[in-house]
């Protein structure tokens, strides 16, 4: 069982160093990851490692996935990023330099600068400024040669391009776990996990959209991370059983 972060196991904030998991899911969490041989659990995130091991406040018996799958911590512990990430350091820096030039610091931005990848949140920032310094931040990005653009939930995110990817990370894991597609499952809310979604397909493996209703590659749906809670103790009970 795969599980995005923000607005999966965690509400969404206007503050993204608010977002905490609900104490259910986490709960939850806890209590599966004592099955390692009934369930392996992942954690598939566009937050880096660093502060997505902060903010879930759970290690133990769990592998994780960072910064949309460019850093990885399978069944062995260690971490590591994805091929090719040192070539796009250049390209990154300059991106870096141009966020602190070019985007107002006083306007409602919030920039995660995740070291091989650069968001920028603008949730909080007035429609204007936020069309015109979104207009500009893709421009910029989309001249860089080994770089392209995510967008998602209220966010612009700078990332090596080809490279990664929340369907890699997916597939990663089930390589390292040793689990067919067919028994995998992943949960997730944003654009960003269609890709997670789009890799299950030819596995048979099930997609859950959590949230609205959307063209989505997910094949169900559920409205909130207290319905993913919810299925997470369902599932204790099951395993447990």
């Amino acid at each position: 069982m795969c599980l995005d972060f923000d607005g999966t196991l965690s509400e969404l904030t206007n503050d993204p160093w608010m977002a905490v998991p609900l104490p259910r899911a986490k709960d939850a969490i806890a209590e599966l990851a004592r099955h390692p041989e009934k369930l392996t659990l992942a954690i598939i995130s566009g937050r880096d490692l660093d502060t997505l091991l902060g903010l879930l406040g759970l290690r133990d018996g769990l592998l994780f996935a960072g910064t949309h799958g460019l850093e990885l911590i399978g069944r062995d512990g260690e971490r590591r990023f994805a091929s090719g990430v040192d070539r796009c350091a250049k390209d990154i820096e300059m991106v870096r330099e141009f966020i602190a030039r070019s985007i107002p610091k006083d306007r409602g931005f919030i920039v995660e600068d995740k070291g091989v990848a650069l968001t920028l949140n603008y949730r909080n920032a007035r429609p204007d400024d936020a069309r015109e310094a979104l207009v500009a931040f893709d421009d910029f990005v989309s001249r860089r040669p080994t770089l392209e653009l995510l967008h998602g939930k209220m966010i612009y995110e700078a990332v090596p391009r080809g490279i990664g990817g929340k369907g890699a990370a997916l597939e990663f894991f089930m390589r390292d776990a040793s689990v067919p597609g067919l028994q995998t499952t992943y949960f997730g809310d944003d654009l960003t996990d269609e890709d997670a979604f789009l890799a299950l397909v030819p596995h048979r493996g099930i997609g859950v959209l959590v949230g609205t209703e959307r063209q989505s590659f997910a094949q169900y749906r559920v409205d909130s991370p207290t319905d993913v809670a919810h299925v997470l103790e369902e599932l204790i009970s099951r395993i447990s059983a």
